[in-house]
């Protein structure tokens, strides 16, 4: 059955009914359940918080959405997405690739937001990373495999040859399922829609939002996190974030209109902020959560 909008799941405290709820998106080749753990921690700080964490489109249980297949329609899934959920939604977070699907709803008709986070996602265009970048060289590889394979084991064996390190060959292996259909189903298939990422993340690479925090959303507080050790967002990024962050608080300081932008780097953090560095992420997220809008 095709979805009529993403796949999700809600995080809230034990016993919390929040008054505020936060978007969480994931990464390329991921789940919003990557994002679990997070959000639960973020939750138990701060309880008046909620968090939705979506499967974006031809990710995890989101797979069918319609073509066309781009940065746009992934934000209008979110935009469709609010609009099912029953209660506002007042931040957006995204990691990596979720980031610039973050960025690229700020474009859209919806309600206004009072916090966005970038978690260690570049906002510029750099095309030659589709074949340069891990991401392009694991997405290659998976359109290559001759699906579907016997076993999980088998698909380990395979990604572990191409020189995929084991953590992330065994998170690309939770995508890797037992074929559906039939009483008894041999092997495992891919649960990614290949034809779909591959579009989405051609649109990762060669689009540039850096427009639409220059200057910061208006009255949205704005938070950048960034890996220490990240290979992801390049010096010159991050220069260019502390550049904006600095004209930010120049402007908040002469009474003009708010636009609150911070820039925080995880130093022993690479790319996977979350898991190289969560208590520090989580005690981010907090602060900026508690800070209330602008």
């Amino acid at each position: 059955m095709t979805p009529s909008h993403l796949a999700f799941t809600r995080v809230t405290a034990d016993g919390a009914t929040p008054a505020r709820w936060m978007l969480l998106l994931h990464g390329v080749f991921g789940t919003g359940g990557n994002l679990r753990t997070l959000a639960r921690r973020v939750a138990e700080r701060c309880p008046r918080w909620g968090f939705v964490l979506p499967d974006l489109r031809g990710h995890g249980r989101s797979i069918g959405l319609p073509a066309p297949h781009s940065l746009a329609t992934a934000a209008a899934d979110l935009v469709a997405l609010e609009a099912a959920l029953g209660h506002p939604v007042h931040g957006l977070a995204g990691h990596s690739f979720g980031g610039k699907v973050a960025l690229e709803r700020l474009t859209l008709p919806a309600p206004a937001l009072e916090v966005f986070t970038l978690l260690d996602s570049m906002p510029g265009a750099r095309p030659e990373r589709m074949v340069e970048d891990q991401a392009g060289r694991i997405l290659s590889f998976l359109e290559s495999v001759p699906w579907p394979l016997p076993s999980r084991a088998r698909f380990l064996e395979l990604v572990l040859a191409e020189g995929v390190g084991k953590p992330i060959a065994e998170w690309l292996a939770m995508n890797v399922r037992a074929r559906s259909g039939g009483r008894s189903p041999e092997g495992v298939d891919l649960h990614l829609d290949l034809p779909a990422i591959r579009s989405m993340l051609g649109d990762y690479f060669s689009s540039d939002r850096w427009s639409l925090l220059d200057p910061p959303p208006a009255g949205v507080r704005t938070l950048i996190v960034v890996g220490g050790r990240s290979t992801v967002v390049r010096e010159e990024d991050r220069a260019r974030f502390a550049e904006l962050a600095d004209r930010s608080a120049s402007m908040e300081a002469r009474s003009m209109e708010a636009r609150s932008m911070e820039v925080s780097v995880l130093e022993r953090a690479g790319h996977w902020l979350h898991v190289d560095d969560l208590e520090g992420l989580v005690g981010l997220l907090v602060r900026q959560l508690d800070a209330g809008p602008v």
